[in-house]
């Protein structure tokens, strides 16, 4: 790309699609159901290396479809994950007041927020 970021490197994370696990392209998987956390980590896992981009859309609608709880440790599990493969994590979040407290929670993971 035109700062130097290899776009092969950056793997895009659907969770809004139904069919689990099939590429819309090299760099992209959907995942069946919102709700299989295990089975996004699992994708996840699987493509992740050192130079990697994760982009995760998103986490409101993890919220629509699991427990505050749950997702909060999940995405405290894959942040930790791709932060251990030396790989770059970057979570797509709508800025409403339902979700200010997951936000601010979830920030506590992650090196920089930013809102646009």
């Amino acid at each position: 790309g035109k700062a130097g970021v290899k776009t092969q490197n950056i793997f895009f994370i659907d969770m809004t699609d139904s069919k689990s696990g099939q590429e819309k392209d090299s760099g992209a998987v959907t995942i069946e159901s919102p709700k299989d956390l295990a089975e996004c980590l699992a994708e996840t896992e699987t493509r992740i290396s050192k130079e990697s981009l994760v982009i995760l859309d998103s986490l409101s609608t993890i919220l629509v479809y699991n427990d505050t709880a749950s997702s909060e440790k999940f995405v405290h599990t894959i942040v930790s994950r791709v932060h251990g493969s030396k790989a770059s994590f970057l979570m797509l979040n709508t800025d409403t007041s339902e979700l200010q407290s997951s936000t601010k929670t979830i920030s506590q993971f992650v090196d920089k927020t930013i809102k646009l």
